[in-house]
């Protein structure tokens, strides 16, 4: 796999960008359920979900999104990827081989 094509960047940085695939990290967790300042503000969320122009993937805390609760616009995605079987469940203290972090971005 090619990488020099791989950008990093924040939420914020991307806005008015656009890139074939996006991989959005949403690995804050706590026990508060908190979903810090990028999932709060409907605007960022807005930019995070249309930044791509084929594929989307997020890593993230299930238990945090849908803590978020039905009205927010990640719980509302999450709950339709899970209907149509998009949604990869890892477990904690696992780590995904480079092959199945590859196939994901295919």
């Amino acid at each position: 796999m090619d990488l020099s094509a791989v950008e990093v960047a924040t939420v914020d940085r991307y806005q008015g960008r656009d890139k074939d695939a996006v991989v959005v990290s949403l690995v804050r967790a706590n026990s508060s359920g908190s979903l810090g300042s990028l999932l709060s503000d409907v605007r960022r969320v807005n930019v995070m979900l249309t930044r791509a122009k084929r594929k989307l993937v997020f890593v993230g805390s299930a238990a945090t999104i849908e803590a978020a609760g039905p009205d927010h616009p990640m719980y509302r995605l999450e709950s339709a990827a899970k209907r149509v079987g998009t949604v990869a469940p890892v477990e904690p203290d696992s780590m995904w081989s480079p092959a199945a972090c590859e196939r994901a971005l295919l």
